[in-house]
């Protein structure tokens, strides 16, 4: 495989684009840091002449929330050729730390113009936020992700907190609350 042209360090970071490719960043100590970028094609995107690798691609629009759990049908013609569905959380790196990595393979069954992806029923699996969700064929070439949002189990937001009182107190030039 490729080599990076240059060392990443404690100060960078390594993200998943949408496309499968990884862009990698940053780096050093002070005086030293790696103010470039340096993108990555991993070897899945390519035949092995050398040219690109057919992708299966998803026809959907996903973007609307979904639930742990849920059975979506994700549109696409390369149905009868997908051999893995993977739902995979946006990064948040810092100091080459992922601290949102997530990587789930779905279930999923297929149908007629697309697949039955089942999500994780587990909030813990699948916590809220948004997802990159790919398709891959039997040769492991994924498509370009989908992004998909993955709402609480729970349809009713959080009510306030019922047991919290406060006093208003006074004194010459400051006011306070107090509980």
């Amino acid at each position: 495989m490729a080599s990076a042209q240059n060392a990443r360090l404690y100060h960078s970071t390594a993200i998943l684009l949408p496309d499968g490719r990884v862009v990698s960043a940053g780096s050093g100590r002070p005086g030293t840091e790696q103010k470039n970028a340096e993108i990555y094609s991993p070897p899945y995107l390519f035949t092995s002449g050398g040219g690109a690798a057919t992708r299966p691609t998803i026809d959907s629009h996903l973007s609307k929330g979904v639930r742990p759990g849920q059975t979506i049908f994700v549109t696409t013609p390369d149905a009868a050729n997908i051999s893995k569905v993977t739902l995979v959380a946006l990064s948040s790196v810092t100091h080459a730390r992922n601290m949102n990595q997530r990587f789930n393979s779905l279930t999923f069954t297929q149908g007629m113009g697309g697949l039955n992806v089942t999500l994780p029923s587990s909030a813990n699996a699948c916590p809220p936020g948004t997802y990159m969700l790919f398709i891959l064929n039997s040769n492991g070439v994924p498509s370009v992700a989908q992004f998909i949002n993955v709402n609480s189990s729970n349809s009713l937001p959080p009510g306030a907190p019922s047991n919290l009182g406060a006093t208003a107190t006074s004194t010459s030039s400051v006011s306070q609350v107090g509980a």
